[in-house]
């Protein structure tokens, strides 16, 4: 029987605030067994099924905890985290909107199953994203700024003149350049919304031509 160890479990609890999952846990040599024991011991607390924090871990002040929960959850069962924040989400990740979103925008893949209810308020969005869609923030899973402008600008989440003023802001902040904008592969659809957007908020300071 593999030995558990205590670093590597601390080390993958570390970047997600002191969260982890059973699956986690297992890999670092913790039987169920154990991690019941824990858990009956006060030393693990269980947020929700198969997803724990170590009791004593500091109580860090980037997100609070329903994000980094709301992700493990999300956890398939060879270990990957499906889930990916976006939308209102995304964009309050990203430093870019306030208030904080009162429920969690989520995309997971399509043939995303789970046979529990989500531990908090969220809504999901089933789609198939690529790895160049997404970054990582303190540890959560989020779409890249300009994919979430451009998932926001097909639908109606947020009121339009207010996302164009946010969008606005963050390409004269340099969070979304131009040339980023080119250098990104865009259906014809989509590069047309955002020269549309472009061309409404300034079409001389923020031009481009394909």
């Amino acid at each position: 029987m593999k030995k558990p160890d205590y670093d590597r479990l601390y080390k993958l609890a570390l970047q997600q605030e002191g969260f982890f999952t059973a699956y986690q846990a297992t890999i670092c040599g913790y039987s169920r067994q154990l991690q019941v024991y824990y858990v009956r011991k006060g030393e693990w607390m269980r947020k929700v099924r198969s997803v724990f924090r170590f009791k004593y871990f500091p109580v860090l002040p980037c997100h609070p905890e329903e994000y980094f929960v709301t992700q493990l959850w999300t956890e398939n069962r060879n270990g990957v985290l499906e889930g990916v924040f976006a939308y209102r989400t995304a964009l309050f990740l990203h430093e870019a909107y306030e208030p904080p979103p009162t429920q969690l925008d989520v995309i997971v893949p399509k043939n995303f199953r789970r046979n529990t209810q989500p531990p908090d308020k969220c809504n999901f969005y089933r789609r198939n994203l690529d790895a160049t869609q997404v970054e990582t923030i303190h540890g959560l899973q989020v779409t890249k700024l300009l994919w979430t402008f451009i998932d926001l600008l097909e639908v109606e989440l947020i009121e339009r003149n207010e996302l164009l003023d946010v969008f606005k802001k963050s390409l004269e902040k340099g969070k979304i350049t131009t040339e980023e904008i080119k250098q990104t592969e865009l259906s014809h659809e989509q590069k047309t919304r955002l020269l549309n957007v472009l061309r409404e908020i300034d079409p001389d300071q923020f031009r481009i031509e394909y």
